[in-house]
C-alpha cells in the first residue's frame, strides 16, 4: 500500500511512509462457553517535512493515497519545526520473530488448544473465571525519501487466565506471552491454581499500613518496569537540561542492570528496525546502577545532539513515533524468591499490581493498588501469612531501586520475559 503514495510527493519534500497490516484472533472462554473474534486492520501513516515543518496524516484506504499526502502537506503548514532528518539507509540485524505455525494457526485450532487445557474441574469452582487466548500477526513496512525500504513480520500469542479468590475479591491473574507456539497452557494453569489455593488457605489480614519491607515478585515487577520506562522517557522529553549531569552517573543501586533486548530473536517486541527505520540493537540502559544510555528516537536524539538509539515506538500506523522501550529486561540476582520472603520479619509479598499511576513529571513518583499480596510474619521457624485486600502502595521508582533496594532475586522462568523478584527496605503501604 505504501508504494501507492511514493509518486505523490514533491522533489523538495522529505517524507516517510509507515505501513502496518495486522490480524488479531482471540478466543475468550467464560462459564465454559468460547467466544471468537477475528479482526484484520491495516493502513499507512505519512510524515512529511516541508519548509522545515513536520506534517502527519494517515489513511486505511489505498484510493486516498494522493489525499493523504495532501493532508500531511497541509498539516505541515501549522506543524512544529522538525529539527531532525529521516533515517538514512543502513544495515539491519537479522531478527526472527514470526513463527510459521502461529501465522497459519486457525481459529478452530486455537479454540481446541485452549479448551483442551481448561478441562480441569477445579477451574469451574473459581468465581468469575475467564480464560482467553489472543494471536496477533503484524507486518510493518517503512519507506522514505532517503531510499530506506524495509519490511518485517512478527507474531505473538498471549494466554490470559483470571478469576477471583472469592466473590467480590480482587482478581487473580496469570499471563504468558510468546512469539512461538510454545506456551505450556497446562503449566500456566498449574501456576494459576497453586496461587489460587494458597490464597484460599490463608486468612484475610486486618488493615495493613505504614512503611514496610516488601518483596515484589511476578507481574508486580512488570508494572514497576513500566514505571521506570515512563520515568526515563519523561526525563528525556521534559528535562533535557539535566541529561549531561546524569550520563554515567549512579542513579540507582549497583545491583540494578537493565538492557532493552530490542533485537533478540523470538522475544515479543523484537524487530530489526524501529518505528522510523533505524536499526535496533540490544541497548544497555543501566549498568551497576549507572545510567549508560538514554532511549531516543530521531527527533529526541536531534534535540540532545546524539544519534538515535533505535527506540522509536509506534502504537499503530495512525500514531506518531515516540521514544520507548521495546523489551526491557532487569538482570536477575542469585537469591530464590522463597529466601527473600524468609528474610521478611514483618512485611509484604506483592505478586501483582493494578491501576499503576505516575505523577510529578520527571521525579519518578507512582501509586498502585495491590492486586495480590500477602502480609508475612516470620518468627524463628514459624511463618504466618495473611491475604491483604483494599490496600495500595506509593513510592518513587528511583528510591525503590536505589537506597531502598535490599536484593534482586532469581527470575521466574517465563516464555514472556525474565521477571526477577526484588526486596526493598521500606515501601509506603496504605489502605
Amino acid at each position: 500500500m505504501r508504494s501507492e503514495l511514493v509518486g505523490h510527493f514533491r522533489t523538495t519534500e522529505e517524507w516517510e511512509v509507515f505501513e502496518e497490516a495486522s490480524r488479531s484472533l482471540s478466543i475468550r472462554v467464560t462459564s465454559g462457553v468460547p467466544i471468537q473474534a477475528d479482526l484484520m486492520t491495516g493502513g499507512v501513516g505519512v510524515r512529511l517535512i516541508s519548509a522545515g515543518r513536520l506534517g502527519f496524516a494517515s489513511t486505511t484506504d489505498v484510493r486516498q493515497a494522493e489525499a493523504a499526502t495532501n493532508w500531511a502537506r497541509k498539516s505541515a503548514e501549522f506543524g512544529s519545526p522538525s529539527g531532525f532528518a529521516f533515517a538514512p539507509p543502513q544495515e539491519y540485524p537479522e531478527v526472527f520473530n514470526c513463527d510459521a505455525e502461529l501465522e497459519n494457526l486457525t481459529a478452530e485450532q486455537m479454540r481446541e488448544w485452549l479448551c483442551a487445557a481448561l478441562q480441569r474441574r477445579e477451574l469451574r469452582r473459581i468465581p468469575n473465571f475467564v480464560a482467553s487466548a489472543q494471536l496477533r500477526t503484524v507486518t510493518c513496512g517503512l519507506t522514505n525519501h532517503n531510499g530506506v525500504d524495509a519490511e518485517h513480520k512478527s507474531s505473538v500469542i498471549e494466554l490470559d487466565l483470571s478469576g477471583a479468590l472469592c466473590e467480590g475479591f480482587d482478581r487473580l491473574r496469570e499471563c504468558e506471552k510468546s512469539s512461538r507456539f510454545d506456551i505450556d497452557a497446562e503449566a500456566a494453569i498449574d501456576r494459576f491454581l497453586e496461587r489460587y489455593h494458597r490464597g484460599q488457605q490463608v486468612p484475610r489480614a486486618a488493615s495493613v499500613k505504614g512503611n514496610l519491607p516488601v518483596v515484589f515478585a511476578g507481574h508486580a515487577i512488570a508494572a514497576l518496569l513500566q514505571v521506570l520506562e515512563d520515568h526515563l522517557i519523561t526525563i528525556i522529553t521534559r528535562r533535557r537540561e539535566v541529561l549531561p549531569l546524569l550520563q554515567d552517573q549512579r542513579v540507582m543501586d549497583e545491583q540494578v542492570a537493565i538492557t532493552d533486548c530490542a533485537a533478540e530473536s523470538w522475544l515479543p517486541g523484537a524487530a530489526p528496525f524501529d518505528g522510523e527505520g533505524v536499526a535496533r540493537r540490544n541497548l544497555r540502559v543501566l549498568e551497576q546502577g549507572r545510567l549508560i544510555s538514554f532511549i531516543t528516537d530521531q527527533c529526541m536524539a536531534a534535540h540532545i545532539a546524539r544519534q538515535s538509539t533505535g527506540n522509536a515506538v509506534r502504537r499503530g500506523f495512525n500514531s506518531l513515533p515516540k521514544p520507548g522501550f521495546h523489551n526491557p529486561v532487569l538482570r536477575p540476582g542469585k537469591i530464590p524468591v522463597k529466601d527473600l520472603v524468609a528474610d521478611l520479619h514483618q512485611g509484604l509479598l506483592i505478586e501483582d499490581l493494578h491501576n499503576v499511576q505516575t505523577g510529578r513529571g520527571a521525579f519518578g513518583d507512582f501509586i498502585a493498588k495491590i492486586g495480590l499480596g500477602y502480609w508475612v510474619k516470620n518468627e524463628g521457624s514459624c511463618r504466618s501469612m495473611h491475604l491483604v485486600r483494599s490496600t495500595s502502595i506509593s513510592g518513587n521508582i528511583c528510591n525503590l531501586l536505589g537506597d531502598s533496594l535490599v536484593a534482586i532475586g532469581l527470575s521466574a522462568q517465563s516464555t514472556n520475559r525474565l521477571l526477577p523478584a526484588i526486596m526493598t527496605r521500606e515501601t509506603h503501604v496504605f489502605g
